[in-house]
């Protein structure tokens, strides 16, 4: 297959690593032109962990036209915050025909769909979304990516009604699980479940190492656990709301292929899952998680009526030790204009995907 993958950050460059590894010819694109320039003199990535070797890409740019010309299937695995810029880079570039899907979105596909019908895009396209990046992954340098073995993904279409076609076309190449829509696979991110509260609890010793201590070897207690389930049922009442199946971050955790016990009892876990351990707190835990996975949950809850107040009280301690507004840049109902629709209307919306 051809395959384009957009952003070259650890998630990126691992898939695009993987697939290589596969034997798909695979395209990477940055929108940072330095990020790419030891990868492209290297002729690609060296691989370490789950698998070790060396994945040739077919091309390395900074020119996002040229990295989709002609290719019919692209997988953005940006960060959250980059989805607003990929979408509109993307709009004056897309072909008829080509297949899109949002590696760990966090309902972005409905934003990537209200900047294309904003920018007058009418090109016949495929819009999807998963819960997850398809492995977890580490950069152990400029080129070289540690992979871990690739997780089941929560996948959705936009609109809902095309999902089995975007499975059809995805599945032979990740482990793909079909679910309702786009806001089961945007409410199911398990990274917002696992980071927010153990960093935003413990910011005062993570400030006094520098940063130098890992989320959960050192962040997660007991009383952390009980913040972090109280905001996983929170997470099912909004779930229950809209009518999804409710899910836990320890059975996310399960159907991954992954194990709760990364953060519930991590001495337990088998050497394939242990380089958690070694990794620092980093400013996406907070920076990403906030903004586009409690906020968004939080704008969900108040949008059903449902209380969400651990989750509300975490992105306000978030924004008083940052000094952030995430309410004003986060991923809100508002800004996915959806504040006018009944709940009926909403999920017919994410089915139809018509108003």
């Amino acid at each position: 297959m051809q395959i384009t993958i957009l952003g070259a950050g650890a998630g990126g460059c691992a898939t695009a690593a993987y697939l290589s590894m596969c034997g798909h010819q695979v395209n990477l694109y940055n929108r940072t032109e330095a990020r790419l320039v030891p990868i492209r003199e290297a002729g690609g990535l060296r691989v370490t962990f789950f698998l070790e070797g060396f994945a040739g890409l077919n091309l390395v740019t900074s020119d996002i036209g040229e990295a989709i010309r002609r290719v019919p299937l692209v997988v953005v695995c940006t960060t959250s915050n980059g989805h607003r810029h990929v979408a509109e880079a993307l709009v004056p570039h897309l072909e008829d025909g080509q297949a899109i899907l949002i590696a760990s979105a966090s309902a972005g596909s409905l934003e990537f769909v209200r900047i294309f019908r904003a920018l007058g895009m009418k090109k016949e396209i495929l819009l999807g979304e998963t819960s997850s990046l398809p492995q977890g992954s580490r950069m152990r340098g400029p080129a070289t990516v540690a992979l871990k073995r690739p997780l089941t993904m929560r996948c959705a279409a936009f609109p809902a009604a095309e999902t089995p076609r975007l499975v059809k076309i995805f599945g032979g190449i990740f482990k793909l699980k079909p679910v309702a829509n786009v806001l089961d696979t945007g409410l199911n991110n398990p990274n917002h479940f696992v980071f927010p509260a153990p960093v935003i609890l413990n910011y005062g010793a993570i400030e006094r190492a520098e940063g130098n201590l890992n989320i959960m070897r050192d962040c997660i207690t007991p009383s952390v656990l009980r913040a972090m389930d109280a905001l996983d049922a929170e997470k099912h009442a909004v779930q229950l709301a809209l009518g999804l199946e409710p899910v836990t971050l320890d059975e996310l955790y399960i159907e991954s292929g992954s194990s709760p016990n990364v953060y519930r009892a991590p001495e337990k876990l088998p050497p394939e899952l242990q380089w958690d351990f070694k990794d620092p707190v980093k400013p996406r835990h907070i920076d990403e998680s906030v903004p586009f996975g409690l906020v968004f949950m939080a704008s969900l809850g108040r949008f059903l009526g449902v209380p969400t107040p651990v989750t509300e009280s975490l992105v306000y301690l978030a924004q008083a030790v940052k000094g952030e507004d995430y309410w004003s840049y986060g991923r809100t109902v508002e800004k996915l204009g959806i504040t006018e629709l009944t709940r009926g209307e909403l999920l017919r919306y994410l089915q139809e995907g018509t108003i």
